[in-house]
């Protein structure tokens, strides 16, 4: 297996961790309905440099620049002052807040790095032992280690030897080499955040932690190369260079570990919002886009797996959900010390992440092709 096609089902982010914002590093065109990154030296061949102090006045009082430049130019263009455009792709658009950039390659393009994708995987078989094995998190010393008082400080690095090797020359993610993912255009989209109120006893909305995004839209496809290091597992047998987990990473078999796992965090969310989360309507279609999800996983052939990475998936998909394992004394005690803030009571997680609307983040599908 070496040839995959990767096909994006909904948005996808891979941040660069720099937040544009409105004003200075983008301008947002109302007409258009889009956003331009900014070129510095565009913007102060149209203004002028010797009227820097008005762009620097609209930052200062939150106001946008576009009018400004359309006084020193009438018939102004996105390309006049672009590095690059990002088409809306869904709605509404908050003008002056703060955009997240996508992660671009050297030459311009959107990328899913292959170290995103190999971490999914990773975490797919993570999860995936675990649940076959759960005994594994019933014992305090793969938890971490204790403290003087006797208290258990969590680390993952006992499970990790346990899991994927004792040690990087022995992990058995060795086995598998995954390229990155070139895509040739991103949409700009508001994430919004369904959090649950104690005092309301509801989910609500809430607009102060919604976050605008530059994505991979969804249905976008590329290629990337996904190799099983056959020549590297043969001499390893000799060697015992790596743990019996290591025959989940074959091609015959990752597939069908990652579908399992996807569609247990599916249908778990699924499951979830039509009981005790009570199906409210700060979701949106949130669960009908997880039912479509649900169909496209029992669609996969044998050369073909759905995952979930980026970046608003959720605590669920980013660890695995292996806590589930974990005995309730020692779960409650993790979360307590993940949210130190909040009431031991309290739904865990108490937030859902998704483009407004309720269409969730970072699903894709890979294809062999030979």
């Amino acid at each position: 297996m070496n040839n995959i096609i990767i096909k994006t089902l909904t948005p996808v982010h891979i941040g660069t961790g720099r937040d544009l914002q409105g004003s200075m590093e983008y301008l947002w065109f109302p007409d258009t309905r889009q956003a331009v990154v900014l070129d510095e030296e565009k913007v102060l061949g149209i203004l002028g440099a010797e009227n820097i102090n008005q762009w620097v006045s609209c930052i200062e009082r939150l106001e946008p620049l576009l009018p400004l430049l359309r006084q020193r130019k009438n018939n102004l263009q996105p390309g006049d002052l672009a590095k690059r455009s990002i088409p809306l792709g869904g709605t509404p658009f908050r003008e002056q807040k703060a955009l997240r950039e996508q992660l671009h390659s050297a030459n311009g393009q959107a990328m899913l790095p292959g170290s995103s994708l190999k971490g999914s995987a990773r975490t797919a078989v993570w999860a995936t032992v675990i649940n076959q094995k759960p005994e594994l998190v019933q014992v305090e010393d793969n938890l971490g280690d204790t403290d003087k008082s006797g208290k258990l400080k969590y680390k993952d690095a006992p499970l990790v030897k346990k899991i994927f090797g004792s040690d990087p020359n022995h992990d058995i993610f060795r086995l598998l080499s995954v390229g990155d993912a070139l895509f040739p255009e991103t949409q700009c989209y508001l994430t919004e955040v369904a959090n649950y109120s104690p005092t309301k006893d509801e989910w609500i909305l809430d607009s102060d932690i919604e976050v605008q995004v530059e994505a991979i839209p969804a249905g976008k496809e590329a290629t990337l190369n996904w190799r099983y290091n056959e020549v590297l597992e043969k001499s390893a047998r000799t060697k015992n260079l790596f743990n019996g987990n290591a025959a989940l990473l074959r091609p015959e078999k990752l597939f069908a570990t990652i579908n399992a796992h996807t569609k247990h965090l599916v249908e778990n969310e699924i499951k979830y919002w039509r009981g005790d989360g009570g199906m409210p309507l700060s979701i949106g279609q949130y669960v009908d886009e997880m039912k479509s999800i649900l169909a496209k996983l029992e669609q996969c052939g044998t050369n073909a797996c759905i995952l979930r990475l980026g970046w608003g998936t959720g605590y669920r998909n980013m660890t695995g959900d292996w806590q589930i394992n974990l005995a309730d004394d020692v779960y409650y005690d993790l979360v307590k010390k993940v949210r130190t803030t909040h009431p031991e009571d309290m739904i865990f997680p108490k937030t859902t992440r998704f483009v407004s609307g309720g269409i969730p983040l970072g699903f894709v599908c890979l294809e062999a092709t030979g």
